[in-house]
């Protein structure tokens, strides 16, 4: 691990709930001057422990959207085009994360689409262009119950 003591920890715990947390607030809650978070953060990002800030948008306030958390099986005897498929994968939108796991499936994807007509398309575009691809199975999010990229420190 880099060097990163107990006041860099309290200072990612609290900037991952809200990056736009004023550095006086910050500091105020953690012990340090606002010009010492500004310098730690600062320093955070440099060494990429902060790796970007985002805003996370709210996707249901954008209209109807579909999540769905979808599986796909690999031809065995095709894994040397695992890197056109990740790639391809990491080019789509709608594709908000990919995994490679262990079990049942060798890829797991969380999708959000406009609708089912939508990522049929998807899917039968994935299965075209790559023959590594034995077989995608589906399971349509009803309701999130959490979702978070926080990273416990």
């Amino acid at each position: 691990m880099t060097d990163i003591d107990s006041f860099d920890l309290k200072l990612l715990q609290r900037v991952q709930r809200d990056a736009r947390t004023p550095a006086e607030e910050l500091g105020a809650a953690v012990g340090l001057s606002g010009s010492a978070v500004l310098r730690r953060l600062k320093h955070l990002r440099e060494i990429g422990v902060i790796d970007r800030e985002v805003a996370v948008v709210a996707a249901d306030k954008l209209g109807p959207r579909l999540r769905i958390v979808a599986g796909i099986e690999l031809e065995r005897d095709r894994a040397d085009q695992l890197g056109n498929l990740i790639e391809s994968l990491r080019e789509r939108p709608e594709i908000q994360q990919a995994y490679y796991v262990s079990g049942a499936v060798d890829l797991l994807l969380i999708v959000i689409v406009s609708d089912i007509t939508h990522y049929d398309r998807l899917t039968a575009e994935l299965v075209a262009k790559h023959s590594t691809i034995k077989k995608i199975t589906t399971s349509v999010v009803f309701r999130e119950l959490k979702a978070s990229l926080e990273v416990p420190v």
